[in-house]
């Protein structure tokens, strides 16, 4: 569970970075995996999209108290919580995972 989260939260850091990330002016670069990843957000429903982007976007060095509030503003406990934003995790993986084999297929 906590490589899969590293690497969610690598991923979600790595998207921070990259959406501002110029490489001509005027002209935004986003990798693949990112515009994959993009796409996939707006796929899940805006409360579950909400959720995923309030997870992983918190300040940093406070992360389990801020997961436990977010937890409590969704009525739900910490346990719960993680175990939804797995879900959803799993399921933007394969999401990107598929949208990056149908690009590729169209190279």
């Amino acid at each position: 569970h906590r490589t899969s989260q590293r690497r969610a939260e690598r991923l979600a850091e790595h998207a921070r970075q990259t959406e501002l990330e110029l490489k001509a002016p005027g002209q935004v670069v986003f990798d693949d995996r990112l515009a994959a990843l993009q796409e996939c957000l707006v796929k899940i429903s805006a409360d579950d999209r909400v959720l995923v982007l309030k997870y992983y976007n918190r300040p940093s060095g406070a992360a389990y108290e801020y997961r436990e509030q977010l937890a409590e503003e969704r009525g739900t406990n910490i346990a719960a919580l993680r175990v939804r934003i797995q879900r959803l995790r799993n399921k933007l993986e394969t999401c990107v995972g598929i949208v990056m084999k149908k690009r590729q297929m169209f190279r």
